[in-house]
């Protein structure tokens, strides 16, 4: 019988443009933070999303895994990236980041990023991605 497993807490997850690590200092830089994408055309091409996630209250090896899909969960995700952190103490907050490319969105609307860990769902983030608008038409 399988043991289910308490679910991490996660204290923030941030879509991002690069998260970089200082080597000497370990500490993180989260770079060209968003909400919304923007585009010309669809279907849009997008080269990457990175996503950090704070994570805490995990107990040993946790399997994380992190999706990326339309709003209504219609298609199969676009992308999916998947990580494993030791949890040595559960007190420790662990950082994730995850990396989903390349995604290709078939059109625009809203689209879910989700994050589950230990078999639960652990959070949920918006991503709309909307066409740029038209300028409305000079002296009709």
């Amino acid at each position: 019988m399988a043991v289910e497993r308490q679910a991490p807490d996660v204290l923030a997850m941030i879509l991002a443009d690069n998260v970089l690590r200082d080597i000497g200092t370990g500490k993180l830089f989260i770079q060209g933070t968003y909400s919304v994408i923007v585009a010309k055309e669809f279907p849009l091409n997008y080269p990457s999303i990175v996503v950090y996630a704070a994570i805490t209250n995990g107990h040993g090896q946790t399997d994380l895994e992190l999706r990326l899909v339309d709003v209504d969960e219609e298609r199969e995700p676009l992308a999916v990236s998947k990580l494993r952190i030791n949890f040595r103490d559960p007190l420790v907050v662990a950082d994730a980041v995850f990396v989903l490319t390349p995604v290709t969105f078939p059109e625009p609307g809203e689209y879910r990023i989700q994050l589950r860990g230990a078999g639960h769902p652990l959070r949920e983030r918006r991503l709309h991605v909307l066409p740029i608008p038209t300028p409305p038409a000079q002296g009709a």
